[in-house]
């Protein structure tokens, strides 16, 4: 965890050269509303207007499934966080940037341990939300799916 905080600061603060970054939120209710993909789709579409690249200078390297829109030079990569730094570095953001947000979160909701497993479908985190309920944090589509 250590050296993902290390990689997030350099991120953050530009001093890896070459590497633009930037992150994006879209909520729970978002999601429940339009389903994970579509969300995670926006949200990418909004982290490329926030990062306003040139649009035919700059190739956009993507992981899995996802499309950038057309107008980008763009290339999506099956597994593509093994296979490149830069898509390693973004799911590094990425899975920093969710964790801190729980920590933020876990002095709201004391009752649901958020700095411990960090909103991942942990079996305390389970636990809890039988226990005290799903929060408006809570994805619907996830608490009544059995998970």
């Amino acid at each position: 965890e250590v050296d993902r905080e290390a990689v997030f600061a350099k991120l953050e603060d530009g001093s890896l050269r070459g590497i633009q970054s930037v992150y994006t939120y879209t909520t729970s209710k978002v999601i429940d509303e339009i389903g994970i993909n579509r969300a995670i789709q926006r949200a990418l579409n909004r982290g490329l207007r926030k990062l306003q690249p040139n649009t035919s200078q700059t190739k956009v390297l993507l992981d899995g499934g996802l499309r950038a829109p057309a107008k980008y030079n763009q290339q999506t990569i099956t597994k593509g966080d093994q296979k490149r730094k830069e898509i390693s570095l973004a799911s590094v953001l990425a899975k920093v940037a969710r964790d801190n947000h729980m920590r933020r979160l876990d002095d709201k909701y004391a009752n649901f341990s958020y700095g411990q497993h960090k909103g991942y479908g942990t079996k305390q985190h389970r636990e809890n939300i039988q226990m005290y309920g799903a929060t408006n944090i809570h994805r619907r589509t996830f608490v009544t799916s059995g998970q």
